[in-house]
């Protein structure tokens, strides 16, 4: 990493350098005040954990609390360092590790600390934490529980059952002294339906918390961000947008490596040379990543979109589309969603009519359809391993199979031609 960099890629972005997100601060801040629990959703590097630590940021407490801001007390958990048998009287215990350190200990013959002491003794049962949270509620207190990717929790050998998800619901929706923030990749649709088969008869786990997602950055706060480096001339920020897109992260990087492409005074063209090859050796693994999270009915709409993208760029269009982008109108959830994400908007001039936002994002799609295509067996492979077999008409699957093979053999040889400082991305970028 450059030291001499303002942007900042792989670790959370420190308060003092939090950009954006105004309203998703001021709606889950406003809820917190009221004692009631939120879910941010967003894909991978969406800022979750950012916005998650701002929240509990010590300086920015009275701004978003005001007067409320001396009764909260927070506790931030990662589901990533919860252990493979981490136990709920474990959860608890960390969980509650703000409490006995701010109340308890500095006051043990309070009603809190007396409290504190049973839940120890009895394991954290929810009826004895349902007591220590009344106890919290007449000492003014409330605590706001930040838990940190919390779809990972669906895969937990221990806590993922009724009694963790039910005592969770019982405490945050019966306790005003009990706050929760879930940061999760996946929606409070998708956690419901996948915790639908310890309750399938009750009420939803998270029916509950209101869900604010976090989408791409809105085109001011791209701009702010990329003022940050002072020296960028226009060409290089939209360079960086056409690049990235409004995602964030993918922001960041790519403008870390024009940092660092101006510091060895390339040219212009060079500079986008370079900032394009970096940001796809570099963030592959992101990719993947956000492929992962998404739901089967997206990663068919995305081939075909992305398909639809690459047919446009090239100036010799040797396959059709029409049957694949006759269902299009069909995935109108998947549609809705990709959209308010900001990774897919409106075109009049592509077919099907939407564009993709990150053009990296082609790049990567076009890598995995050409080792799919290595064989007929390869592509069946790949698509039962991403649970997109039987998705597609033999019509459709024949289409689709003709315009991956052209469109990512003429992609694939434009990326190698840009890598070799033949002019790609002025070529990708039109």
């Amino acid at each position: 990493m450059n030291e001499d960099s303002p942007f900042q890629v792989g670790n959370p972005v420190a308060p003092d350098k939090f950009l954006g997100r105004q309203r998703e601060l001021r709606r889950t801040a406003s809820r917190l005040s009221q004692g009631e629990s939120t879910a941010l959703v967003g894909e991978p590097r969406t800022g979750k954990t950012s916005l998650l630590l701002y929240l509990s940021a010590p300086q920015t407490q009275s701004d978003l609390y005001d007067d409320g801001a001396e009764g909260l007390i927070f506790s931030y958990l990662d589901s990533q360092s919860l252990g493979g048998q981490f136990t709920p009287a474990q959860f608890w215990e960390q969980a509650l590790l703000p409490i006995k350190e701010r109340l308890c200990i500095p006051n043990p013959e309070t009603a809190v600390a007396q409290q504190f002491a049973i839940c120890q003794e009895n394991g954290y049962g929810t009826y004895t934490l349902e007591v220590l949270f009344r106890r919290l509620h007449e000492a003014g207190r409330r605590l706001v529980l930040l838990l940190d990717e919390f779809n990972l929790i669906l895969h937990h050998a221990v806590l993922n059952n009724a009694e963790f998800y039910g005592g969770l619901r019982s405490l945050s929706s019966r306790c005003a002294s009990l706050s929760l923030v879930i940061a999760s990749r996946l929606s409070l649709t998708r956690l419901n339906a996948e915790t639908l088969v310890f309750n399938p008869t009750g009420s939803p786990y998270f029916n509950t918390f209101t869900e604010l997602t976090l989408t791409d950055f809105p085109e001011k706060d791209v701009e702010a961000l990329l003022r940050w480096g002072e020296d960028f001339i226009p060409a290089d920020r939209y360079a960086i947008r056409r690049l990235a897109g409004g995602h964030p992260f993918l922001l960041q990087a790519a403008a870390e490596a024009m940092v660092d492409a101006r510091a060895e005074k390339l040219d212009s063209e060079e500079r986008r040379q370079f900032v394009a090859d970096r940001l796809y050796r570099e963030q592959r693994q992101h990719f993947a990543d956000t492929w992962r999270n998404w739901s089967p009915e997206s990663r068919q709409l995305f081939t075909v979109v992305g398909l639809a993208n690459m047919h446009n760029q090239l100036a010799d269009r040797r396959f059709r589309l029409d049957n694949l982008l006759d269902d299009i109108a069909g995935w109108g959830p998947e549609l809705g969603e990709m959209k308010h994400s900001g990774l897919i908007e409106p075109s009049e001039t592509i077919p099907g009519g939407w564009k993709v936002t990150r053009q990296i994002m082609l790049w990567w799609l076009a890598d995995e359809l050409v080792q799919a295509m290595r064989s007929e067996s390869d592509f069946s492979q790949w698509l039962s391993s991403e649970e997109l077999e039987g998705r597609w008409t033999r019509n459709q699957r024949d289409q689709m199979i003709e315009a991956a093979k052209n469109s990512v053999q003429i992609v694939y040889q434009l990326m190698d031609a840009f890598t070799k400082g033949k002019g790609f991305l002025d070529t990708m970028m039109g």
